[in-house]
């Protein structure tokens, strides 16, 4: 991962039910600031605090449109342990409106 130190742990959960399923994705890399957390999905937007790291700003928002194109929702938070957490809910066919 860009953002997170070389060897540092990335935990991805799974969960499925009879409405939904929610893959969760956490690192202990520099975090998104949280006045960050509601632009960082648009394009061409990146956290205030990435300094010299190369990117476009494009891959959050990909994952946002291929979300969203699929019924589901994304979304970020931060961790107690430094790093983020972005959930993506994606529903099972026919269950309608999600809670992430």
């Amino acid at each position: 991962m860009r953002y997170s130190p070389a060897g540092s742990p990335i935990t991805v959960e799974a969960e499925v039910d009879s409405l939904r399923a929610r893959f969760s994705f956490q690192d202990r890399g520099i975090g998104v600031p949280e006045a960050d957390r509601q632009r960082i999905f648009e394009p061409f937007e990146r956290g205030s605090n990435v300094g010299a790291t190369e990117g476009t700003g494009l891959g959050l928002n990909i994952v946002k449109r291929m979300t969203e194109a699929l019924g589901g929702k994304v979304g970020v938070e931060g961790t107690t342990r430094g790093g983020s957490r972005f959930t993506v809910v994606l529903p099972r066919p026919g269950t309608g409106e999600l809670p992430l």
